[in-house]
């Protein structure tokens, strides 16, 4: 049956399913993103007038907050958060799915060392900051620098270490200082952007209109697919590609391509990606009149959605965030041994089976097109 028949014979349509994720999920997720970095950026502040254990430990807790929301909003990884233009929010705080723009300490350091061709001023603001690429901004670049002293994501650097690279007047935390200020600018700015009193990109969302979407049709598998690429990511990009056990990885298991990899955060990146999957697939459960890809789901295909369900809660109660997923992937060294066996693939057999059940049977059922082969985030 048909996307379009299903909907009507099911009493659900478009409006229905796009006002209450639109409303009810992603605008919401985005107000705890935008407020969380508001904290990030009053931390990191702090720490910029003292250099201490405790301002640092705080600033680094709260980056770790704000890391959780930003985790929980990247399910939905389309519309002003993506723009191919100088918005682009969401990439510019994270460009993890984008791989080949993502923050390495090579350019972090080139920041620091004022040998980049941006924000070659002294000191170092935000607005200079804007104009650069991704690969010097974002989430990512703060991590090296309150969590590293020496831009190795192999050692576990303390306090002391790390503070005393983090000196008063230094460039480093002038970079430091500005980062935090541009991630709570974009954040705020992608809220607004979604914000019916701002952009109203929630209007065109619900109404399928605008210059993103052509129809509500394409509003819903927009959203969709950007469900099932927040799927295939955990399984692949997060899971599978790191630790070598996608079918066809031709290369070696590489620790330094997890997520968080100087904070040692994956697992609760991971951890805090499913929770952002399972509310965009099934809102809020004690939400009696929510209409969601789940009632859709269930409407037509009932034990489909128990499977989901069931798949969502099985990978969930299989993730300890406590654990270190770079420390997992690294002690096989340069292939597939018994550490990823036992404690990686475990993992990645749920998130396939999610994956499975999500892209294909209840892309399937809904009548929206399966990804592209890569399945970027791009």
């Amino acid at each position: 049956m048909g996307a379009m028949a299903f909907l009507f014979s099911s009493s659900a349509d478009y409006t229905k399913v796009l006002n209450y994720s639109g409303t009810n999920v992603v605008l919401p997720s985005l107000l705890a993103l935008k407020n969380d970095t508001a904290t990030l950026e009053t931390k990191a502040l702090a720490y910029y007038i003292t250099q201490n254990a405790t301002t640092l430990g705080e600033l680094q807790d709260a980056w770790k907050t704000a890391h959780v929301s930003l985790k929980r909003v990247e399910v939905f990884y389309f519309g002003p958060g993506t723009y191919p233009s100088t918005k682009n929010y969401y990439v510019k705080m994270d460009a993890f799915e984008t791989i080949s723009a993502r923050p390495l300490w090579t350019y972090v350091n080139k920041i620091i060392t004022n040998t980049a061709t941006c924000a070659t001023t002294d000191p170092i603001t935000s607005t200079d900051l804007a104009a650069c690429s991704v690969i010097y901004k974002g989430f990512e670049s703060l991590e090296m620098l309150i969590f590293s002293s020496d831009g190795l994501a192999s050692t576990i650097d303390n306090a002391t270490s790390i503070n005393s690279v983090n000196t008063a007047g230094s460039r480093r935390l002038e970079y430091l200082k500005s980062l935090a200020q541009l991630i709570n600018q974009d954040a705020n700015s992608l809220y607004t952007s979604w914000d019916p009193s701002g952009g109203n990109f929630l209007g065109n969302f619900i109404a399928g209109n605008g210059s993103y979407f052509s129809n509500q049709g394409v509003a819903f598998d927009t959203y969709v697919q950007s469900l099932g690429n927040m799927a295939y990511q955990i399984w692949d990009g997060k899971l599978g590609g790191p630790a070598c056990l996608t079918p066809g990885c031709s290369t070696n298991p590489n620790p330094k391509s997890t997520e968080a990899t100087f904070s040692r955060n994956a697992y609760q990146d991971l951890y805090d990606n499913l929770l952002g999957f399972e509310l965009g697939y099934q809102g809020n459960p004690a939400d009696t009149d929510a209409v969601t890809l789940s009632t859709m789901i269930q409407a037509q295909n009932s034990q489909l959605d128990t499977d989901i369900k069931a798949a969502i809660a099985a990978l969930k109660s299989a993730i300890n965030t406590s654990n270190d997923l770079y420390a997992q992937i690294d002690t096989d060294g340069t292939s597939v041994g018994t550490s990823i066996n036992t404690n990686v693939k475990p993992i990645y057999n749920l998130a396939t089976t999610l994956k499975v059940l999500f892209n294909v049977d209840a892309f399937s059922a809904l009548g929206v097109p399966s990804l592209p082969p890569a399945a970027d985030g791009d």
